[in-house]
């Protein structure tokens, strides 16, 4: 019993890991893409001295709002310049704008990109990102970021949570955002080619909740948990590509809220109060590719529980406990 035990939460761990590596890449996959539009990247190029510095960027943000009126799942953009500390256009898309009913903050006729029957495609926000999204975006909240930090993978943010507010819904929204680079795609060669500017994109991640909220197969106390790094990034070092831990007095926290226990979303905890956390990132020498099974073992709040874990090296591991 015991061995069919460990095969079926080997199993589900490997599943869950899988799932949210596909989420991830979905959101990295469409970031990639609207950094890559030969709009934005034009007018990156354009220095802030040129008399037709504004007129580009208002040409651009009109273009790329009725592209991003196709996403719904993106929240809303900011393009920034190369050292992170300007912002050159920040659009708030539809669904941004219906989850925190911002009808009273944007004025259609004036911030409003039309469509080609005009219809709002998204809102021109010269105020930078609603309050929600702002720990969302390195210009509007640098805490821990440098531009070393992002590459080609992008920085995730996140998550952060509000209530909804459109008419007639509720409930809670989490939010995250990736950071990417804007590169100059002419340059034949990828790894010549110069960086433009970055790209924050801020996603509904109901995706993700779905893959830690769907506990099939793990009976009525199964939890799905996904832990990270103590750091605002989220992730392992972008630099090295691992997330190199000192010993269990170092801290993980929790990326995603689990069903049963939202409360603990990015709350900390040193690895010596989740033992199977430390030997998880130890075994996989911060590299991931890692899977165990524990059935007799103990989480981060001291209850007992069957573990099985993947360590896949994106944002760290997928955690199970039941």
């Amino acid at each position: 019993m015991s061995d069919l035990r460990s095969s079926r939460l080997q199993v589900i761990a490997a599943l869950k890991s899988k799932e949210l590596s596909q989420s991830l890449l979905v959101f990295t996959t469409t970031a990639r893409a609207l950094a890559a539009r030969a709009n934005i990247m034009n007018a990156l190029a354009i220095p802030v001295t040129h008399e037709n510095f504004t007129r580009n960027w208002t040409a651009a943000g009109r273009s790329f709002s009725i592209l991003l009126s196709t996403y719904p799942d993106v929240l809303y953009v900011s393009v920034q310049n190369k050292t992170l500390d300007r912002c050159y256009l920040n659009i708030t898309s539809v669904g941004g704008y219906d989850l925190l009913d911002l009808s009273k903050v944007y004025d259609r006729d004036s911030q409003g990109f039309l469509d080609s029957i005009d219809d709002v495609a998204a809102y021109n926000a010269p105020d930078g990102a609603p309050p929600e999204f702002r720990s969302l975006v390195p210009t509007q909240d640098r805490n821990g970021i440098s531009p070393a930090d992002i590459n080609a993978d992008g920085v995730f943010l996140g998550p952060a949570t509000f209530e909804r507010r459109d008419p007639g819904q509720s409930g809670a929204v989490y939010a995250a955002s990736l950071t990417v680079p804007v590169f100059n795609n002419t340059t034949a060669v990828p790894s010549e080619r110069a960086t433009l500017g970055f790209m924050t994109v801020v996603f509904n991640i109901h995706s993700l909740l779905g893959v830690t909220n769907d506990t099939m197969g793990l009976g009525d106390t199964g939890q799905v948990l996904l832990l990270g790094p103590e750091s605002r990034l989220n992730r392992w070092n972008n630099a090295s590509g691992r997330f190199a831990i000192n010993g269990v007095t170092d801290n993980f926290q929790y990326i995603l809220p689990p069903k049963n226990r939202p409360d603990i979303v990015l709350q900390t905890q040193p690895f010596s109060q989740y033992p199977k956390a430390y030997e998880a990132w130890n075994a996989a020498g911060g590299m991931g590719n890692y899977s165990s099974v524990d059935l007799d073992a103990k989480d981060g709040f001291g209850e007992q529980s069957s573990i099985g874990w993947v360590s896949p090296g994106f944002l760290s591991c997928g955690w199970l406990s039941r």
